[in-house]
């Protein structure tokens, strides 16, 4: 086993899932082992603690369970081919972390690029939607559809069209009012009323 000597990198991870029928759907996302890997290093760097033995103490956990977190090892498969292995670490340590530094797991986890608040917001949050009704291979197969209706200025008609296969009527005239509403700062009202 080898010590990972750089900020790690976050991999996927992929699990199969009961889709339509009896066919199985693949769905992925980050292994957040790694993502808390890296950031216990922008952790370390920040609070200058020298090495993980003086992480461990400031967050109270036991040194050998953080610098085992931080080990890897290469494992050849059955092909031929390496994967590295990390261990991965428990949510009593998680929450130990968290207690340490005070911030509840959100805000941990938003330290990250990854899950850092205005990416979440300005991205997940729409694609979360997404994931939820297509798998990789239902993504992949409308992919090239939307590129040819986004090159041909056709997008608001197929929305338009799947609205009707959905059956759904929207008032678009009370959509766009609403979003001016939305837009349009409110008057303050002054503290003082009318006596009659």
């Amino acid at each position: 086993m080898a010590g990972i000597k750089e900020r790690p990198s976050v991999r996927e991870v992929t699990v199969l899932v009961p889709g339509d029928g009896d066919r199985l759907s693949e769905r992925s996302g980050a292994d957040l082992n790694d993502v808390l890997r890296a950031i216990l290093w922008d952790l370390r760097d920040d609070y200058g603690w020298k090495d993980w033995t003086a992480a461990a103490k400031a967050l109270g956990l036991p040194q050998s369970s953080l610098s085992s977190f931080f080990q890897e090892e290469k494992v050849k498969n059955p092909d031929g081919s390496t994967t590295v292995e990390r261990q991965g670490t428990r949510l009593e340590t998680l929450s130990r972390i968290c207690a340490a530094i005070r911030k509840d797991p959100i805000e941990l986890f938003q330290r990250h690029e990854r899950y850092a608040e205005e990416k979440r917001f300005a991205d997940d949050a729409i694609f979360d939607q997404f994931r939820t009704v297509l798998d990789r291979g239902e993504a992949a197969r409308l992919l090239p559809v939307l590129v040819t209706l986004k090159a041909r200025g056709a997008l608001d008609l197929a929305l338009q069209t799947m609205e009707r296969i959905a059956g759904i009527e929207r008032d678009t005239q009370k959509e766009q009012a609403t979003a001016r509403k939305r837009s349009t700062p409110r008057k303050k009202r002054s503290g003082k009323r009318k006596t009659g």
